[in-house]
């Protein structure tokens, strides 16, 4: 039978800090938990998932939204650049001159350099128009080519999507909770904008239909499901 290994990780940050998780550890986390979304079990085999108690018991987007959130680019293909674009900007990617993280992308014409979740380099689109013509694999301290790539699949690098609707989702839930009086409060007026503020992540539930969930262990086929006997 087929193994493999994931590692879901905790956030670096102390609960509802006005500070959010490390970009290096939310683009891990997120990453982790798209996979774990698609994974199943019949056709990939068995997936160990290896975390923290905290990491365990910490509150998730719901998996219909970290299965829909990928998107894909390969070599040839036709990609329209505002999209792309539009795609970092609500799943946590950081405009940046120059690209050195996880969750980086800078664009510099018909050039995009992106640094996606899973990866262990960032990579180099070339588009002409909405073709993309290229796609490379470059060092971070150099900058430079090191390989040629046929393609490259994009992940969140935050479980917070910022869109209209996760918007509206998240104003109704904090005026819910805090009443009227929220005029002048960062997140809620930074949000409200369309930003991403720091601290944002631990306000997670309020921009997802219901109130987050957390990673359950799902029942082997054969076996009892391990909450059947609580």
């Amino acid at each position: 039978m087929r193994r493999a290994g994931l590692h879901t990780r905790a956030w670096d940050c102390q609960p509802y800090d006005r500070i959010s998780p490390s970009p290096r550890t939310a683009a891990r986390r997120a990453g982790a938990l798209h996979r774990l979304a698609h994974w199943d079990a019949k056709r990939d085999g068995t997936l160990i998932v290896i975390a923290t108690v905290s990491g365990v018991l910490q509150r998730v987007a719901p998996r219909a939204v970290m299965q829909t959130a990928g998107i894909s680019a390969r070599q040839g293909g036709v990609v329209e650049v505002e999209r792309l674009t539009a795609y970092f900007a609500a799943n946590g990617y950081t405009r940046t001159a120059t690209v050195s993280e996880r969750g980086d992308f800078a664009v510099r014409g018909g050039v995009i350099d992106v640094f996606p979740a899973s990866a262990e380099e960032p990579v180099r689109l070339d588009f002409f128009g909405d073709t993309l013509e290229s796609v490379r694999a470059f060092g971070v301290e150099t900058q430079r080519t090191t390989r040629q790539l046929k393609g490259v699949e994009f992940t969140p690098v935050s479980e917070v999507l910022i869109d209209e609707a996760a918007i509206s989702r998240f104003r109704s839930g904090f005026l819910k909770r805090f009443g009227g009086a929220v005029s002048g409060d960062p997140v809620y007026d930074s949000v409200s904008a369309g930003a991403r503020p720091q601290g944002a992540e631990h306000w997670l539930p309020l921009f997802h239909d219901g109130d987050g969930r957390r990673v359950r262990p799902v029942r082997h086929p054969g076996k009892p499901d391990p909450g059947s006997e609580r």
